[in-house]
């Protein structure tokens, strides 16, 4: 049996796309993350997401985005020392959002960073 591994997520218009890879060779084959949410009837977006060296923050379609994972330098928007999604009780809607008060275009977690760009083309960064 072929291992597979992601080679880089695609987002789409209705769905975010993982290709991933068997090997040398091998053709790409694509799996439907369905992450894509429904706003109205008419209406989808593709949040997004990215992860760091050990944090994850997904843009949530709008001036929100939630961050989780080690927050050590302050790379979840939540302050310094901070953890998230490592005890019980501590993501969903118990999670806190970061607002922007704008709608988010771009979004990258880094080492122990995280920046924002927001649709006024002004970029945030933390951590």
């Amino acid at each position: 049996a072929s291992r597979w591994q992601a080679v880089l997520m695609l987002p789409g218009d209705y769905r975010v796309c993982l290709p991933v890879s068997g090997g040398p060779g091998a053709r790409l084959q694509y799996v439907d993350l369905g992450l894509t949410v429904r706003v109205s009837n008419d209406t989808y977006y593709t949040p997004l997401l990215s992860a760091g060296y050990q944090h994850t923050c997904m843009g949530l379609g709008s001036s929100k985005v939630k961050c989780w994972g080690d927050g050590t330098h302050g790379q979840l928007g939540l302050g310094f020392g901070s953890k998230r999604g490592d005890n019980v009780g501590e993501m969903g809607d118990a999670l806190p959002f970061l607002d922007f008060g704008t709608n988010a275009l771009e979004l990258s977690a880094g080492s122990r960073y995280t920046c924002i760009l927001l649709s006024t083309h002004r970029i945030k960064c933390w951590g």
